[in-house]
């Protein structure tokens, strides 16, 4: 909005007061009114599947681990590459659209070093299943 030439004032600390929001021409923008109140309980308001958990997130809170995410992205990538060639070629059926699961040599070692390294969990406990 600022490149465009709005201007967005902000009211003392203390004066209680909201922000006001000016054209580029120098004139206020009018206040829009406020939403009307919904009819009845959230479930009224819209047919989303709301819950308490729904605010949760899968994550309970660890570091990113760069190397694994940037090493999936790749690992990814190759799929999409070997997926695009089989649609290409007239091979097998049978072998068309396999995916094949790519994992460095380490790949023990290193969760064995992320578990040493990683801050205590809060949910549930997580174990390893050898494919």
């Amino acid at each position: 909005m600022h490149d465009r030439g709005y201007l967005i004032a902000a009211p003392p600390p203390d004066s209680g007061g909201g922000f006001t929001f000016y054209r580029p021409d120098g004139t206020l923008l009018p206040s829009s009114p406020p939403l009307p109140e919904p009819d009845g309980g959230i479930g009224a308001a819209h047919d989303a599947d709301i819950t308490p958990d729904t605010i949760i997130p899968p994550w309970y809170g660890e570091r990113l681990d760069l190397d694994h995410a940037i090493y999936t992205c790749f690992a990814n990538a190759r799929t999409d590459e070997e997926k695009q060639a089989d649609r290409n070629q007239d091979g097998d059926p049978a072998t068309r659209g396999r995916v094949t699961v790519y994992e460095p040599e380490d790949c023990d070692e290193r969760y064995r070093q992320y578990l040493e390294h990683a801050p205590p969990r809060t949910g549930p406990t997580l174990i390893p299943i050898q494919v």
